[in-house]
């Protein structure tokens, strides 16, 4: 016997395409049984096609179902009619099976974490962990099953961390998160727009780049997390701000040094019993003299204050005025008839 390939053309039938459009064959036979097939291809291709792409329908027909650590997943098979028995299966062994007028029945590891629905065929597996991944196919009334379900146990992710290198024109980020099945990355520019479905991501400067945040969002089919986002380009500081800075500083100086003044002559006052710088003028006044040299009756001469200096005589008018005052003294003092 020997082995000869048969390529067929599908272009019309998306999911048996190959490289080029083409599905290749290799048919280990005799001579006689490449004849047969070929005279079974030319005429009778419609039920040959109809036999290869019945178990093909099958095997496309099985569905993801994802599930969190500790939670739960149902999986819905497909029902016509009324239901009489149900048996699911974990790979090729049982985890629930039910009969008309009967109790429902778990097995092994799905004891007490499964609940079955016997009108829809709904099987529930409760906390979930994960060695209960894998295939999981349900037998409904008797009849093979037309449907799997491969089930996938998640972690929830946990939050990535971000790094980024820069020059001056150019930024490099990256974005790490924990390796978990299904997880992905992207970054999203500023709020809304998705730029990247990688864990990096090279931004140029710009006027579109230059203060704009970039955030990385680590997910899996269930959950997801975001990095703190990054600002690769900075927009540079203005000159204006120490300016306001400095003049800010030195009215505050300025104002600190005339309050440690003040503070200081209230204090020297206070010591020499004196409460504010005027005080001494004041009394000065209420006592008739107003601090001023030969001013001392103020009070007494109706407030007005005779500012002309005192008359000043010379020695010889001083001793004439002296002789006089005597001899007016002396006649006065002798008695009377002399």
């Amino acid at each position: 016997m020997t082995s000869f390939p048969i390529q067929f053309r599908f272009l019309w039938f998306k999911p048996l395409r190959r490289a080029g459009g083409f599905l290749t064959l290799n048919i280990l036979g005799s001579m006689e049984t490449r004849r047969k097939i070929s005279t079974m291809l030319t005429r009778k291709t419609p039920l040959f096609f109809f036999m290869l792409c019945l178990p093909l329908s099958r095997v496309l027909a099985d569905e993801k179902k994802y599930g969190l650590v500790g939670k739960e997943v149902s999986l819905i098979p497909e029902v016509s009619g009324q239901l009489q028995r149900i048996v699911w299966k974990f790979g090729d062994n049982k985890a629930v099976e039910w009969e008309k007028d009967e109790l429902i029945d778990s097995y092994r590891e799905f004891k007490n974490r499964t609940s079955l629905d016997v009108k829809s065929g709904i099987m529930t597996i409760k906390t979930l962990t994960k060695d209960l991944e894998g295939l999981y196919s349900a037998e409904i009334n008797g009849y093979p099953p037309t449907k799997k379900f491969s089930v996938i146990v998640l972690y929830p992710v946990s939050k990535p961390n971000t790094n980024h290198t820069c020059s001056e024109s150019m930024c490099t980020l990256s974005c790490v998160g924990e390796d978990t099945t299904e997880g992905r990355y992207e970054w999203i520019k500023g709020e809304k727009e998705v730029v990247s479905g990688n864990s990096q991501l090279i931004v140029q400067k710009n006027n579109m780049t230059v203060d704009v945040a970039y955030t990385c969002n680590y997910s899996n089919p269930l959950t997801f997390e975001l990095a703190d986002p990054v600002v690769p380009f900075p927009p540079e500081s203005s000159p204006v701000g120490p300016i306001l800075g400095g003049i800010f500083g030195i009215l505050c100086l300025i104002a600190l040094v005339f309050v440690v003044y003040k503070f200081k002559l209230l204090n020297f006052l206070r010591s020499t019993g004196k409460t504010t710088p005027g005080n001494d003028l004041e009394e000065n006044v209420a006592e008739g003299n107003d601090g001023k040299p030969g001013n001392t009756a103020y009070a007494e001469n109706g407030g007005n204050i005779d500012s002309s200096p005192p008359n000043k005589e010379s020695p010889t008018e001083e001793a004439a005025l002296l002789t006089r005052d005597n001899t007016e003294t002396g006649d006065s003092n002798q008695p009377e008839g002399v």
